[in-house]
């Protein structure tokens, strides 16, 4: 684990900014394994049988923290990407700060907008968009995505073709691009 990590809450944008200047590329899609291993964290993708029904974890075992990413609920590469980036999430806003042994540990229903969800789950989802979809990326890439089609057909893309589009490029879900994508305002609902 980076020790200038620790001690402070970090976001997506500052994490990304923190890992460029170190010389990460930011290239898209964004490779969260690579920005773990550059942390630090350890990621698992072995059977657990104590956790078989969660879809994974993060923990400090030994001031060491271990991403365990459930192999049979994450089989969707883009659901296990979304996974660990949930996962650094809860390290960065909710583990560096205080620098102290904690875990959390998320199912299917605290990864989805539930009357389980509490304010960390909301914060690490939002930390995983914003990690996986970074706001200048998503606008850079849509604009010549868009202009390149316009261009070869003369029209624009519909929204569906859109979202389709970047859910691709970015490796993510439909649905969590379409969620970005309105939430940046580049979509309506």
């Amino acid at each position: 684990m980076k020790r200038e990590l620790i001690g402070r809450k970090w976001h997506a944008y500052d994490l990304l900014k923190f890992l460029q200047d170190r010389g990460f590329s930011l290239d898209y899609p964004i490779d969260v394994d690579e920005v773990a291993r550059f942390l630090g964290i350890k990621i698992k993708e072995d059977l657990d049988i104590e956790h078989i029904g969660d879809i994974g974890y993060i923990k400090i075992e030994n001031g060491e923290p271990i991403i365990w990413v459930n192999p049979f609920l994450n089989q969707n590469p883009y659901r296990r990407r979304f996974t660990i980036a949930h996962e650094l999430g809860h390290f960065c806003l909710h583990i560096a700060p205080e620098g102290k042994d904690k875990s959390f540990i998320d199912t299917e229903d605290s990864l989805k907008r539930s009357n389980l969800w509490d304010i960390k789950e909301y914060q690490a989802n939002s930390f995983a968009a914003d990690l996986l979809m970074p706001a200048i990326l998503i606008k850079q890439v849509g604009e010549k995505l868009s202009n390149d089609y316009k261009e070869k057909y003369g029209k624009y893309m519909t929204v569906e073709e859109f979202v389709d589009s970047m859910s691709k490029i970015f490796k993510v879900s439909k649905q969590a691009m379409r969620y970005r994508l309105i939430n940046l305002g580049i979509i309506n609902e």
